[in-house]
């Protein structure tokens, strides 16, 4: 068993470098413990460090390195894992390593781009709640005070915003009991397969995002399976692993009929896409590259594609987003204030 708890994480960063190193290493033909050794020396006195040393116990003990990794399944997932196993098999572990090192950049600079396009709308929308909570809190309530001496009737839109802050003043604690039990709820619902399934299927059709995430999913799909395919994993255990490596278990069916397809010496083309994951032009090019020998390439290619349209899509996506976030909230926020001020205005008006 690993020598850490479940709950134990490795950066993906450090995992991306080590691999990058290992395989640097590996092909200036420096034996693999010695390899692991000098890269253990580097991360001395490290959470990492400690999981290297465990490797190379493992490996003196007799272990290939792929069955040493599957000991800490949180750090070298089995796409890694597998693809170290066709390395030392072939005797190819350096150009794997290589492969492998790519694979997994691609991934994390994809996971930073979409992050990063999501992280100002986030942090806008917060703001915009937090403003109108505090309003609604505490510069409303000092309003209400000064309008008990008026003599005459508020206008409607100030009577809704103060029944609403009455009430949001007096039970703030239910709604922030209510929306802590509800995120539980949620995650507590999300272990059922049924529950994750429509979360998935409500990601791929969300206005604006759903595009985006198709377009994600496709393409890490096909990179991965085309990066497993180069390395001359199985047809049949690359389709596992690249279907089991993406996070919707809409696609993750989706494959698993390719795969059925493929065991029954089948193409990966003409399967049923009843929920549209897949485009005609990205079957096309599968069913091109099966004709010619050339299947992982052309994944890989397909993988490229897709990576330029998701900057595309991303770019698209913080021109739209971004100034309709703005938009709303504004509107929001100078109803609330106009709501506030429209008794102040009629007075003067009264007044003159």
């Amino acid at each position: 068993m690993s020598i850490f708890g479940a709950g134990w994480r490795i950066p993906a960063s450090q995992v991306n470098r080590f691999t990058r190193d290992l395989a640097v290493l590996q092909g200036a033909r420096i034996p693999l413990v010695e390899s692991l050794a000098l890269l253990a020396g580097n991360h001395k006195g490290t959470p990492f460090g400690v999981v290297l040393l465990d490797l190379i116990r493992r490996l003196k003990g007799g272990a290939s390195l792929a069955d040493a990794m599957a000991f800490y399944p949180d750090i070298f997932d089995e796409v890694y894992r597998n693809l170290v196993r066709v390395g030392e098999m072939s005797g190819q572990l350096a150009e794997v390593l290589n492969r492998a090192a790519r694979h997994r950049e691609k991934m994390a600079n994809l996971k930073r781009k979409l992050r990063q396009a999501l992280t100002y709308p986030a942090l806008v929308l917060a703001v915009a709640i937090g403003a109108v909570v505090f309003i609604l809190t505490v510069v409303l309530p000092t309003f209400t005070e000064v309008f008990r001496d008026f003599s005459t009737t508020l206008p409607r839109p100030t009577r809704i915003l103060i029944l609403v802050s009455n009430w949001f003043t007096a039970h703030w604690l239910p709604v922030l009991f209510s929306g802590v039990l509800a995120v539980f709820t949620l995650r507590m619902a999300f272990r059922f397969r049924q529950m994750r399934y429509f979360r998935d299927w409500l990601w791929l059709t969300l206005p604006l995002l759903g595009p985006l995430v198709r377009k994600n999913l496709v393409g890490q799909f096909c990179k991965t399976l085309g990066t497993l395919l180069s390395c001359r994993v199985a047809m049949l255990t690359a389709l596992r692993l690249a279907g089991a490596s993406v996070p919707n278990l809409l696609l993750g069916d989706f494959v698993t009929e390719m795969a059925r397809k493929a065991s029954r010496g089948g193409g990966l083309t003409g399967i049923n896409d009843r929920h549209g994951l897949m485009p005609g032009m990205v079957m096309q090019m599968i069913a091109v590259g099966e004709e010619t020998a050339d299947l992982p390439a052309m994944l890989e290619q397909i993988g490229a594609w897709y990576d330029e349209e998701i900057d595309r899509s991303i770019d698209l996506l913080a021109t739209v987003l971004e100034p309709l976030i703005i938009l709303f909230l504004g509107a929001v926020i100078g109803v609330i204030l106009i709501a506030i001020y429209l008794p102040l205005f009629n007075i003067g008006s009264a007044i003159g």
